[in-house]
């Protein structure tokens, strides 16, 4: 092919391979200009399957027009042999600048952008992608991003029934790029613009930890984690990584599509706030935590006040009096959290409203309902929704607060050190979940719990169990007798390692003493079990 004409197009070298076609570089001998262009690769000519698809990639890329998809100049066919022309891009493909290892935040925030600007337009537009991954995107030496190979692209929305008989994947159930596929792609269920964030969200894990989310290389285990498993937090493999970069990642990347980005142009926000350093604190932001928080903002409106009746008033002063309770925790939580000596520029404060129980009754004396990060940009409370006590989970930047699954009947939430982890109480049981997602794990028995805290050695310790503690990793019970000895106060009450999170050193503990009918668990049981 190389050295020969098509049409008025000089091949001149190879430029890449792939499954559904052979790439060139070529010269229009007419304009007087270098372009990229595509044949179908041996063995396919005959295949009219093959060749209808090809045409259709040629359609669809005809009805876009944006800086970051590549451009398609023309197509045609020469004997026997159909042909694409396209923009021809230089520089260098997204995987093979990841060779080199993970990007900057900064540079994950520009290309991220460029990426989502370019799958907002292809949307609009009915064009689904859904081959997303380093391999098809190229970088400019002047930065620019292009998305290329649209060769399993699909149409959303047909304009007619025979449209959608023809569309690129008729015969291609979970078509796609393993590793980057979402796991309704994979299953072969319909696809829809969140199945492209998924992909989108692999891209920028990738750029973010310069890893795959899945490593996995054999297909059914790759296959596996795809479906059932979490990969591993971003911020835990580049420790150079924000919070605010991991949630929009980890929000990409999740396997419900109604839990992801709804769309490109709402993720492209998050990115470019991120980009301007306004991802992790909301300033003076009134929030309706849940949808209970309705009720109970409506029940203060004068409209609720004048309604006659006495159940009516009491209800108003009993949420009056919840509300006020609600907002003295979480502004001395606030207070505590962001006190700065006099000489810094206090920190802005970040307030909101949430309802608790129905009835306004607050949380159990013993086990607090509320608890914020450790570097203060989650906030987890127990609410509650259809009548059914559940975890909640806010990003102080965001305004509403989401449900965290499975966590029905839950009391006691607490962070891990390094926040990425919440443990609670539920069911008689002391559990975990991760704040990436993924169900919760159960980690021992806990009747009667008083609450619990959680250490740097990633030992848990909760009330009645005052001077034994817990393995979060391997759920094993832990002897505590190197520790410090704890000091014993009166009552019931949560435990918790001295100083707060930022500073604990795990040397020092103070437990409540239980009462005399809770049962204490005691060791010999060492870290490694």
């Amino acid at each position: 092919m190389i050295g020969h004409a098509l049409s008025h197009y000089r091949v001149l070298e190879e430029i890449g391979a792939g499954g559904m076609g052979v790439l060139y570089r070529a010269h229009d001998e007419r304009l007087d200009r270098d372009v990229a262009v595509k044949v179908l690769p041996p063995g396919t000519l005959t295949d009219e399957t093959s060749r209808k698809r090809f045409r259709k990639e040629a359609l669809l890329l005809s009805r876009l027009n944006h800086p970051n998809i590549e451009t398609i100049h023309d197509f045609d066919t020469q004997d026997g042999v159909d042909f694409l022309v396209m923009e021809y891009i230089p520089g260098v493909t997204l995987d093979e600048q990841l060779a080199k290892g993970a990007l900057s935040e900064k540079e994950i925030a520009r290309l991220g952008i460029q990426l989502a600007d370019g799958l907002s337009a292809a949307h609009e537009q009915g064009v689904l992608h859904r081959d997303l991954k380093p391999g098809n995107l190229r970088v400019t030496p002047d930065g620019r991003l292009k998305i290329l190979d649209f060769g399993l692209a699909k149409l959303l929305h047909p304009p007619s029934e025979t449209a959608a008989t023809e569309s690129l994947s008729e015969t291609q159930a979970g078509a796609g790029t393993l590793p980057y596929m979402a796991p309704e792609q994979l299953l072969g269920e319909k696809v829809d613009a969140r199945t492209d964030i998924y992909g989108l969200g692999a891209v920028l894990y990738e750029m973010a930890t310069g890893r795959r989310p899945f490593p996995e290389i054999q297909k059914s285990r790759l296959t596996d984690a795809i479906l059932h498993q979490n990969p591993h937090l971003p911020g835990a493999l580049n420790h150079r990584i924000s919070p605010g970069l991991e949630r929009i990642i980890v929000k990409a990347l999740d396997k419900d599509p109604e839990h992801r980005y709804q769309s490109a142009k709402e993720l492209r926000v998050d990115l470019a706030r991120l980009g301007a350093g306004a991802l992790i604190a909301v300033p003076s932001t009134r929030v309706e935590a849940d949808e209970s928080a309705a009720a109970a903002a409506s029940a203060t409106t004068p409209a609720a006040i004048a309604t006659p009746g006495p159940t009516r008033r009491k209800q108003t002063i009993l949420w009056s009096l919840t509300g006020l309770l609600v907002g003295a925790i979480v502004a001395g939580s606030t207070v505590w959290k962001f006190s700065v000596p006099h000489s810094q520029t206090p920190k802005p404060i970040t307030r909101l409203v949430m309802a608790l129980s129905p009835g306004g009754q607050p949380w159990p004396q013993n086990n607090p309902g509320i608890v914020l990060s450790p570097d203060g940009t989650h906030l987890v409370y127990v609410g509650y929704r259809g009548g059914v006590r559940q975890l909640f989970v806010r990003t102080m930047n965001e305004f509403e607060a989401a449900s965290i699954p499975d966590t029905e009947n839950a009391v006691g939430p607490f962070f891990s050190p390094n926040g990425q982890w919440i443990g609670f109480f539920a069911n008689g049981k002391l559990k975990k979940v991760s704040l990436g997602g993924g169900a919760p794990l159960t980690l021992c028995d806990a009747p009667d719990p008083q609450g619990g805290s959680w250490g740097p050695d990633d030992t848990i310790l909760f009330a009645p169990t005052c001077c034994t503690g817990i393995s979060a990793d391997s759920g094993r019970w832990r002897n505590t007798a190197d520790l410090d000895r704890p000091k014993l106060a009166e009552g019931r009450g949560s435990p918790c390692l001295a100083g707060d999170p930022a500073r604990r050193s795990g040397r020092a503990l103070h437990c409540p003493r239980s009462s005399s009918s809770s049962k204490r668990h005691r060791g010999p049981i060492t870290r490694d079990g």
